[in-house]
């Protein structure tokens, strides 16, 4: 409910969007759910985002992958 609430909140500003940390020392099925939220509402609201499956404990591949994805989402036209 708390991320739910979040999102809302957030598209509702100047949001241009979401990267989402999908991995990490949270239980896996939390995680899975908290993706699935994050690509039901982003998706609905037509607001970019990324889903970020390194884990965060090994900091040259979350690096390697967080840099492009939030590079990517800054890129996106909104014509």
């Amino acid at each position: 409910p708390r991320l739910e609430m979040l999102l809302a909140r957030m598209l509702d500003s100047t949001v241009r969007g979401v990267l989402y940390e999908a991995a990490g020392s949270v239980a896996p099925e939390v995680l899975r759910a908290g993706s699935a939220i994050v690509r039901s509402v982003c998706e609905r609201s037509r607001i970019p985002y990324a889903l970020l499956e390194a884990n965060p404990a090994d900091h040259v591949t979350w690096i390697e992958q967080a840099a492009p994805a939030a590079e990517t989402l800054l890129e996106v036209d909104f014509k």
